[in-house]
This record gives C-alpha cells, sequence and structure tokens, in this order.
C-alpha cells in the first residue's frame, strides 16, 4: 500500500511539473507572437548595423546628428530645412566635405544664422507646393545626383515626403530627418516609400518630447532618423542592429532629461 501511495505521489509531481512546464510554454509563446506582430507593424522602423564608421556632426546636445562617414563620397549639394538658430551641423558638413554648397530654408526666421561662405540661406517653409513662401526642393531633388539631405520641419516632414517620387529619392545619398509624433497607419507609406531605396541605421528619440506607444511599441514623438541610400551598400551584407541606442555618440537634445532608452526592436536587435 506504501509502494502505490509513493508511487501515486510521484505520477501526481511530474504531472504537475508538466503542467507548470506548459504553461510556461504557453506564455512564453503569446510573449512571442505578440512582439512578432507588434513587429510586423513597424517593420518599416527597422534599424540595421551601418556598414560605415558613425560621426556626430552639429553643436552638442540638440543640433547634432549621427551619420554614416561613407568613404570617399562626392556629395554635390547639402539641402538643410529648418535651421531656425543653429547652423552647427550644416557648418560642420561644409568643412568636411568640401566644394559644395548649402542650401537652407526657414520660413520662420528673419535672416541667415551662418556667415559661411558656402551657406546659402533662403526664407521659404519647406511643404509639398512650390510658391512665393514655400519649396518642396523637386528643382533640387532632379538637378543634383549625391545629395545630403537634413530636415528638421517641425511636423510637416510627412506632407513633404508625399510629394517627392521614388526616382527625386534615390538622388539622396544620405539623410539626417526629425518625424514628430512619427507613427500611426497613415505613416506607414512614408515609411515604406523610404525604404524603397535607403535603408535605416541610426535612430534617436529627442527628449524634448515624450513618448507614445503604438501596438504596444514605446516610439518617442520626436524621433531622429538616419538612412543611407541602397546604392551604397548590399542587402546581404546588412545585419539588424545590436548596438545600444541611444550610442556613445548620441548625447541628449535636453541635458537635463535622461535620454530615451530604444534598446528593443526595431530598433535594437539583441
Amino acid at each position: 500500500m506504501a509502494k502505490k501511495k509513493i508511487s501515486f505521489n510521484i505520477y501526481l509531481f511530474i504531472f504537475i511539473i508538466i503542467c507548470f512546464l506548459t504553461l510556461i510554454l504557453l506564455y512564453y509563446n503569446k510573449n512571442i507572437n505578440e512582439s512578432y506582430n507588434n513587429l510586423n507593424n513597424l517593420h518599416n522602423l527597422t534599424v540595421y548595423n551601418s556598414p560605415f564608421k558613425k560621426i556626430r556632426l552639429g553643436k552638442e546636445n540638440d543640433g547634432g546628428y549621427l551619420i554614416a562617414d561613407i568613404p570617399d563620397i562626392k556629395y554635390d549639394l547639402l539641402l538643410s530645412g529648418g535651421v531656425n538658430d543653429d547652423s552647427s551641423f550644416e557648418e560642420m558638413f561644409l568643412d568636411k566635405y568640401k566644394n559644395i554648397e548649402c542650401y537652407a530654408f526657414d520660413g520662420t526666421i528673419i535672416k541667415s544664422p551662418s556667415t559661411h561662405p558656402k551657406f546659402n540661406f533662403i526664407k521659404k517653409n519647406i511643404g509639398p507646393n512650390e510658391n512665393a513662401t514655400t519649396t518642396n526642393l523637386h528643382e533640387f531633388l532632379n538637378s543634383y545626383k549625391n545629395i545630403f539631405l537634413k530636415m528638421d520641419i517641425e511636423g510637416h516632414e510627412i506632407e513633404w515626403l508625399e510629394s517627392v517620387s521614388e526616382k527625386q529619392l534615390n538622388n539622396i545619398s544620405q539623410i539626417a530627418i526629425e518625424f514628430h509624433n512619427p507613427y500611426s497607419s497613415k505613416e506607414d507609406n512614408i515609411f515604406n516609400k523610404l525604404n524603397k531605396t535607403h535603408y535605416l541605421i541610426h535612430a534617436h528619440g529627442n527628449n524634448n518630447s515624450g513618448v507614445q506607444e503604438y501596438n504596444g511599441v514605446i516610439i518617442p514623438e520626436a524621433l531622429e532618423l538616419t538612412y543611407i541610400n541602397k546604392k551604397y551598400v548590399k542587402f546581404e551584407n546588412l545585419s539588424l542592429n545590436t548596438n545600444s541606442l541611444p550610442c556613445a555618440l548620441d548625447q541628449k537634445n535636453l541635458s537635463s532629461r535622461k535620454d530615451i532608452d530604444l534598446n528593443y526592436p526595431p530598433f535594437v536587435f539583441i
């Protein structure tokens, strides 16, 4: 009788262990599926390891951007949208990459913030149309083939990108752009358009703003992104980003606040 009781207790213990492991597996699979679904929703914000060294141009804290230092690249134009009173990025870029001109646009300020000889200020905002107060940059995008674009136009980037063709985007070698309130389903087409011609190689959350949640993924309300043109790297040579974000080169936009952690997919894959 004692042997039967011991045997029953052993079977009961094994049954409990099996049930416990089954519950763990179900919970794990549920989380995996949720993460997979969330990642599918945000696949167009997938960050890849940069095939080139990253450098930071611009002043300390707000105003600087991380870009890929592509060897032997010959930019033929720097386009800048939304300079306000800070031209530090543009001036450092012009000093590093010689023999090009910068055309900087901002309709919200009265005069040029820079005295750099290659910095050309035009008092216009950037948008989808071309008129006396706004430019869509299409003339530049059609005339140059190796453009660097830096853009921070306070929420108008989506409507401007809607006006740009894939052919025009392909004339941009590298993009440093800040998206404002960047993610809902309406932006899918814009990020998909960018991903046809470019790879996303860096992301940084501007801590001057907060964060929002989209399908379970935390997205900064102001998101700084760096793209490189696909002509500089083959997809088979790319890998998903495994480096922490923010990285050592990143700086807080607002020094008194904690930086925004992006160490999760689709920004970081560990």
